[in-house]
């Protein structure tokens, strides 16, 4: 081969090679975007199943979505595959995706898998209760929870019973200092507290819905692992019949 040739090779070579480690940059921007959209869309339906604005059994139209958030078909649809794997949504051939029911077994489901796992959240976070970052963030958990038992009673509305729940149990998983665990622990709550949001067959029963919030707290800043464990255990014994009770 002449030498010219193979000088006009090697160049173009190194051509391709800059305009591939060109390209990269791009497509990650580009797909870095789209998990954030994705994120954002998938974020929005799980806080409106929670928040009971889309209810068990509702149907979800691609096409209002894709208007209302600003977003093409694709962020949606992936979302919805997202929501359909944390169980928060289930897929429908041609119709989109729509809100599960929730019957007694699968409640009960729920809460064999739930329970251990804020067990073990409120445990990890006692464990670290030493460290002092986790200090401040178990005393400004520890002052939301008194602020709220504060409240008026004759104001309270189930929702805030069940944001009051959201928040403590958030706070508790973050604390554990495993994201895995808290990232669990959120889907599951969501997909199960949503039966009592906005649902007029109970009442606003503040002590029922926060049982043991401010003593696991209290454990957990003292360190005392073993007692936060067995009043988060508690907790789900007492709160687990009530759930139940509520499915169809």
């Amino acid at each position: 081969m002449p030498a010219n040739a193979v000088r006009y090779s090697c160049a173009d070579e190194m051509a391709v090679r800059r305009t591939s480690r060109n390209k990269p940059e791009s497509n990650d921007t580009e797909a870095a975007e789209r998990v954030a959209t994705v994120e954002t869309v998938a974020e929005t339906i799980r806080r409106r199943i929670q928040h009971g604005r889309y209810r068990s059994g509702q149907r979800l139209v691609e096409a209002d979505l894709t208007s209302e958030l600003g977003v093409s078909r694709g962020p949606v649809r992936e979302a919805f595959r997202r929501l359909a794997a944390e169980g928060m949504l289930e897929l429908v051939h041609n119709r989109g995706a729509q809100v599960p029911m929730l019957s007694r077994a699968g409640v009960e489901e729920l809460l064999e898998v739930l329970t251990p796992l804020v067990v073990a959240g409120a445990e990890l976070a006692a464990r670290r209760a030493h460290i002092p970052a986790v200090k401040r963030r178990v005393r400004a958990a520890l002052a939301a929870t008194r602020a709220f038992q504060r409240r008026p009673a004759a104001r309270l509305t189930v929702a805030d019973c069940m944001d009051e729940n959201g928040r403590f149990h958030e706070a508790l998983a973050e604390l554990s200092g495993n994201p895995r665990l808290a990232r669990l622990i959120s889907q599951l709550q969501i997909n199960m507290f949503r039966l009592a949001y906005h649902n007029p067959r109970i009442p606003a029963d503040r002590a029922r819905w926060t049982v043991n919030h401010e003593a696991i707290l209290k454990a957990v800043a003292a360190g005392d692992a073993p007692r936060a464990a067995r009043l988060m255990r508690e907790f789900c014994r007492r709160i687990g019949p009530v759930l139940i009770e509520l499915a169809v």
